[in-house]
């Protein structure tokens, strides 16, 4: 027995994905500026589920991407089982091992988001500036149950959001069904293979290796889910989203809308869908371009997001100076960047591109738009903005080689590519499998995770404290944002 899942799977996706933006703008935003957002938000998305439905199989685009509605009941199972494995060894909520320090950081900016009111502020006119969109649901919940509550909500958020993503895989990998979500997550690239040649050994057991490369780093997709998940699942989702928009609709009406809804999220994977945006304009033959969510709502929330961040130019973290880019392009650099892209891209770009000829025209705009983001992201150095820049930015091109992966494995291509890609696949898995080994190995005995001492201000070093805590001084951010004084 099958079950009817698209409908419920956008839905579940917008609603997940814009939550946290609704608290954002009701507290954050100066009441003259979420008078109009507020609203304008929310006619959007009633828009977007009222819309028509998708059109039948002959109308769309020639086997562009799957349009079935149907699932089984046995293969919703697996990808809700898949979804539990996956987010119990993240660290998510405290359930696993918490990867220092990213998961330390966070561990205190959910704190101090429980412990102060909102807008958060701190002394000397410092406030918490952060894209903090996964974490507010969970800690206006621990507002009221506590710290340990919170942490488990945290975990089912997580669970939730890796869950979405696999079920859109699994909506685009046609025959591969659930094969399909199984290779999104253990997805990756040759970093054994890079890490084998630049260090001449073999990592040890749970070692991370994606650093081989030293100043750039394209993450595999359990490393993100692992450290980052408020990147991971905001690229995955919203790229899932313009996609199926522009493929199965086959217009991008509401591009604006899902841009714009990743930028609390993440600044930098929100830069990383301009070209998934680009993709879906080709894919979508120019329709329905000239839209509120493009032209009305995507510029107030682009400008909306510049003010939230302005103060982030006061502590100087997207300066990298002039040094730091003098040693991006200089000989190594570049034979870092070249060979980072050969090992993460190029290894998969090579196979899919032996069966060119029997692409369609739009999967061939898409193969491109890979190839020319893939290198965009790699041009500026990996520390300009806290070191998110290249390993964020680069997640939803990340995800549309995916789909095109699963495109030219589901299209019976040659026996010797079908081989070399699985070849491939398999040594790109090795990411993952040290990820989850790590995370095994130092398994903690109590979960969730204990609530840390001294907030950001006092818990953190300056340079972590420097990502998290930002002056007030801007004009711009005080035009938009409520800016009140501290809480004990």
């Amino acid at each position: 027995m099958s079950l009817s899942y698209l409908k419920a799977l956008r839905i579940g996706s917008v609603v997940f994905i814009s939550l946290p933006c609704f608290i954002f703008f009701g507290v954050w935003l100066r009441p003259g500026w979420a008078v109009v957002v507020l609203p304008l938000l929310g006619s959007l998305l009633v828009a977007y589920a009222l819309r028509k439905p998708a059109p039948g199989p002959g109308d769309g685009p020639p086997d562009l991407l799957p349009t079935s509605d149907r699932i089984s009941r046995r293969s919703l199972l697996v990808i809700v089982l898949l979804a539990i494995v996956w987010v119990s060894f993240s660290g998510a909520g405290g359930i696993g091992f918490q990867n220092l320090p990213d998961w330390d950081n966070k561990n205190h900016l959910i704190s101090d988001l429980i412990q102060y009111d909102w807008p958060v502020a701190y002394d000397n006119g410092l406030t918490l500036n952060y894209y903090f969109a996964l974490y507010l649901p969970a800690a206006l919940v621990g507002k009221v149950a506590g710290w340990a509550v919170a942490q488990w909500f945290l975990y089912g958020c997580v669970l939730a959001g890796a869950f979405l993503s696999l079920l859109w895989v699994y909506s685009f990998a046609g025959e591969l069904g659930v094969k399909g979500a199984i290779l999104f997550l253990a997805f990756g690239g040759l970093d054994v293979i890079g890490y084998l040649v630049t260090r001449q050994q073999l990592p040890r057991l749970g070692q991370p290796i994606e650093w081989w490369a030293t100043t750039v780093q394209f993450s595999s997709n359990t490393t993100v889910l692992f450290w980052v998940p408020q990147h991971g699942l905001a690229g995955w989702i919203l790229t899932a989203l313009i996609f199926d928009e522009a493929a199965r609709m086959r217009r991008v009406a509401f591009t604006g809308l899902f841009v714009g809804l990743c930028f609390l999220w993440s600044p930098f994977v929100a830069l990383g869908l301009i070209p998934v945006a680009i993709a879906a304009y080709v894919v979508a033959e120019h329709r329905a371009l000239v839209s509120p969510a493009n032209f009305v709502y995507l510029p107030l929330v682009a400008g909306l997001a510049a003010a939230f961040y302005a103060p982030h130019q006061s502590g100087a973290g997207l300066n990298a100076g002039p040094a730091i880019w003098s040693e991006h392009y200089s000989f190594g650099g570049v034979a870092r960047m070249v060979a980072l892209l050969a090992f993460e891209v190029g290894v998969y770009g090579l196979w899919i591109g032996a069966c060119w000829a029997s692409l369609d025209r739009k999967w061939r705009a898409i193969g491109v738009t890979i190839a020319i983001a893939s290198v965009v992201w790699v041009l500026v150095p990996e520390t300009v903005g806290h070191g998110g820049f290249t390993m964020r930015s680069s997640i939803p091109t990340l995800f549309l080689l995916v789909l095109m992966i699963l495109k030219v494995l589901a299209s019976k291509p040659p026996r010797y590519v079908r081989v070399a890609l699985t070849v491939c696949l398999v040594l790109g898995a090795g990411s993952a499998i040290q990820e989850f080994t790590r995370s095994i190995l130092r398994y903690p005995a109590t979960i969730p995770a204990p609530r840390p001492e001294g907030g950001v201000l006092l818990g953190l070093n300056k340079r972590h404290r420097g990502e998290f805590v930002m002056p007030t001084d801007s004009r711009l951010y005080r035009l938009f944002y409520r800016t009140p004084p501290v809480s004990p």
